[in-house]
């Protein structure tokens, strides 16, 4: 996994990749559970996706980039018995969310979301930076659940669950429809957005659950039901459909 840069990248594209690169050396380390490389991994893309915004360079990206090539190359493996996590692609499509909203209860894995390299004019950057967010929640949950003393869980759980809340706060806004026609629309034109929505969801039903938190653990599984539901009833494309039948 490398990232080679192209002449005569702007400051913004070079952001981006670099942030999408980093999302997913991240992702790929806690397949491995890697989960404090990890976390320092997924700690540089937030980093970075926050330059994205104000058009900035940092000289850091090149280290933060070495880092990230080490850490993957030398993962320090955490005994953790089930990590519970499932690696999704946020271009998966409508054919991945359908199996998502099928497992109830404890059967709701964690999920990390690994993102592709789609040119900048198709690029979000509200779903990214909930993306990069979310997965530096799921990296600081599974790693308090191996962490040495209380303390140090709790303050792992407790930045889970702000980096998982302000995640669902930026995709709140984007996820706000006037009828179910609309919602339907949505689901169809944009269904990463409803993948990590439902990524970040249950990250913060397990992280509430896990800080004996149970009726925000409610509230939240509630909402997870209400999104799982309403893309239930979403009939599956047609060319999805087509692309079934050829492939059988």
């Amino acid at each position: 996994m490398s990232l080679q840069y192209q002449q005569g990248d702007n400051s913004e594209e070079c952001n981006y990749r670099v942030a999408i690169h980093l999302n997913n050396v991240g992702v790929a380390l806690l397949e491995r559970r890697a989960y404090k490389q990890a976390l320092d991994t997924l700690k540089d893309a937030v980093t970075v996706v926050r330059q994205a915004f104000v058009d900035e360079d940092d000289e850091n990206q090149s280290s933060m980039l070495t880092k990230a090539a080490r850490r993957l190359a030398t993962p320090k493996s955490l005994v953790l018995a089930s990590s519970g996590l499932v690696t999704i692609s946020e271009d998966a499509g409508f054919e991945t969310i359908r199996p998502l909203t099928h497992a109830g209860g404890s059967d709701q894995a964690l999920c990390a979301v690994k993102m592709e390299h789609f040119g900048q004019e198709d690029r979000d950057i509200d779903i990214d930076s909930a993306t990069v967010l979310h997965n530096f929640s799921v990296a600081h949950l599974l790693l308090a659940r191996v962490a040495k003393t209380n303390s140090c869980a709790k303050q792992l759980r407790v930045g889970a669950l702000k980096l998982a809340s302000l995640s669902y706060r930026t995709l709140s806004t984007l996820l706000v429809v006037r009828d179910e026609n609309e919602l339907e629309n949505m689901i169809m034109l944009k269904p990463n957005l409803f993948l990590i929505a439902i990524s970040v969801l249950r990250c913060l039903v397990h992280a509430l659950h896990e800080s004996n938190q149970v009726i925000k653990a409610q509230q939240s599984y509630q909402r997870l039901l209400l999104l799982e539901a309403a893309i239930g009833e979403v009939d599956e494309p047609p060319c999805l459909t087509g692309k079934s039948a050829a492939a059988a």
